[in-house]
């Protein structure tokens, strides 16, 4: 475990025997600061178990992942997830991620500015498969693409199926908005 440096972190859950298992948490060192939040990639992936793990949450994700969006207005850090979980019960887990978040001076002070809205969802299909293409399309083996929590590329609504959860305005009864496409 300890030949090469991946800047993997990882954390021991148990034993086989003498043999420990041992959980990806994210990478070492991996930010993402388009606008001063420095959010890291190990913070994020521990933000989203946890949030995710809350009992009742009811949010089971076979795919999730957290990204900037500057085409937004204002620009905002998008969940991309792919749940079976309802509208209001992902815009209710990204509401809390994005207090989690907040706990990070950077990301809080780039909030206070105005500088990123608040988290965003974004309900995708197929977004592992989309996720390991992209990552083989930029050279990697299929087997050396790890999912990642959080990823510091733009442009993810453009490169996966499925649209943006809208936050329901005042005319709009909540949960009854329709999903946008992307292209």
């Amino acid at each position: 475990m300890y030949r090469y440096r991946l800047n993997d972190v990882v954390e021991v859950i148990g034993h086989v025997r003498e043999c420990p298992l041992i959980r990806f948490d994210g990478k070492h060192e991996y930010v993402s600061d388009w606008f001063g939040e420095k959010l890291h990639e190990a913070h994020v992936a521990t933000v989203l178990r946890d949030v995710f793990a809350l009992a009742g949450s009811g949010v089971v994700p076979a795919f999730a992942l957290l990204a900037c969006d500057r085409e937004l207005a204002p620009p905002a850090y998008v969940l991309y997830v792919d749940s079976e979980a309802d509208d209001a019960t992902l815009m209710s887990a990204a509401s809390i991620i994005d207090q989690r978040l907040r706990a990070n001076f950077h990301y809080d002070y780039a909030r206070i500015l105005g500088q990123l809205g608040p988290v965003r969802v974004f309900r995708t299909e197929g977004a592992a498969a989309a996720w390991l293409a992209t990552g083989v399309a930029a050279g990697q083996r299929a087997g050396g693409v790890k999912p990642l929590a959080l990823d510091r590329r733009d442009g993810w609504s453009q490169r996966f199926r499925g649209g943006f959860i809208p936050t329901p305005s005042r005319n709009t009864p909540s949960g009854s908005a329709p999903l946008r496409r992307a292209p």
